[in-house]
């Protein structure tokens, strides 16, 4: 019997469409446990990488903050990294070797629309080698109107499953984006495992 918690309880759909999710993975005391930590982040205006260049806000209008790699946060860096082996080994078999980036915690308000327009998560430099995207709901499906984390393959609009505490996996290449929030605040985690350059 596998626990709410644990990585080989989940959903995949067939590679049609070729993202993973992991139902509620986050359980009740990693949720507790996260909320308690995140309150020492003070979120910070919406830039692009780790930068001080503002970003379109049309495209993109945000609040994010990087959580460290310190010891007090090791445990949310392994937990993901077991996520994304897992759902790696089932699906894509991707050439992953690392997570080089911090994880984002990521605040969309309603009070500025807060969204992120079509994009892939691939690009330039550092950011080419990323090979597996990862969102974990911090919110609940009531807690927020739009805001909704979509694909766009094969003509098909999908959205991801909003349930606290899903995590939703799938390659950095993937066209997606989060619609607008029109009521209430998404708050969600990101991070992106690494690794050689496609080729």
């Amino acid at each position: 019997m596998h626990s709410q918690n644990d990585p080989n309880k989940s959903s995949f759909i067939p590679n049609l469409i070729n993202y993973y999710y992991f139902d509620k993975v986050f359980d009740k005391e990693k949720l507790d446990k996260l909320e308690e930590q995140l309150k020492g982040l003070s979120p910070e205006e919406m830039i692009e990488g780790n930068t001080a260049e503002v970003v379109n806000k049309s495209y993109r209008n945000s609040r994010i903050h990087w959580i460290p790699k310190t010891e007090e946060w090791k445990w949310l860096y392994e937990y993901m990294g077991q996520l994304a082996k897992h759902a790696n080994d089932q699906i894509w078999h991707f050439d992953i070797t690392h997570m080089n980036e911090m994880i984002q915690y990521t605040e969309y308000d309603e009070e500025y629309e807060g969204h992120y327009d079509w994009h892939v998560d691939v690009g330039a430099a550092e950011t080419s080698k990323r090979k597996i995207s990862i969102s974990v709901q911090l919110s609940g499906p009531e807690d927020y109107e739009g805001g909704d984390l979509q694909f766009y393959i094969k003509r098909d609009l999908i959205t991801a499953p909003k349930t606290r505490g899903t995590a939703t996996l799938f390659p950095s290449y993937f066209l997606h984006r989060v619609r607008p929030v029109t009521k209430g605040r998404r708050r969600c985690l990101i991070l992106w495992i690494s690794g050689p350059p496609f080729k």
